[in-house]
């Protein structure tokens, strides 16, 4: 067999063996994925240079869905400024959570939830965690909720 045949050939099983290799990661990565699915998670975040505890503030997130593109969660912060953010439908991926995130609890999570709702609406209204007016939705029904910037007239 001559050098160039030869070398087609070699292209061709590495190609193979390539592709087996990955559908076995994806499937374990798939598997960790869906393992961490219901579960709460919590991270401590600060802006350069924090002088005081008063500088750090958490990050909250909740596994939502696993999927083919990775792992669906709802996400939300206040930061030590009182500025919130909400992204109810992040992707990552159970590698990256379980390095950066440490594990929380329902209650933690929806504590902090409260708090921001309290923030957001001048604690005029009941939380709907606590069966209030859903004034400002529930982690669960806003991560199905439709966010735009557009500005309709």
């Amino acid at each position: 067999m001559n050098p160039e045949a030869r070398k087609r050939l070699l292209r061709r099983r590495i190609a193979k063996q390539k592709a087996e290799l990955h559908a076995i990661e994806r499937q374990e990565r798939d598997n960790r994925n869906k393992a961490l699915v219901g579960l709460y998670f919590k991270m401590r975040a600060h802006y350069p240079h924090p002088e005081t505890n008063r500088d750090y503030w958490w990050i909250h997130l909740h596994a939502l869905r696993a999927e083919a593109d990775g792992l669906h969660c709802f996400r939300f912060e206040m930061d030590c400024y009182g500025y919130i953010r909400v992204a109810p439908d992040t992707v990552t991926n159970a590698d990256a959570l379980v390095t950066t995130f440490e594990f929380s609890t329902q209650a933690d999570f929806r504590d902090a939830w409260r708090e921001c709702t309290k923030r957001i609406t001048g604690d005029r209204w009941s939380s709907p965690m606590e069966g209030g007016a859903v004034l400002f939705p529930a982690p669960d029904r806003l991560a199905n909720a439709c966010v735009t910037d557009r500005v309709t007239q």
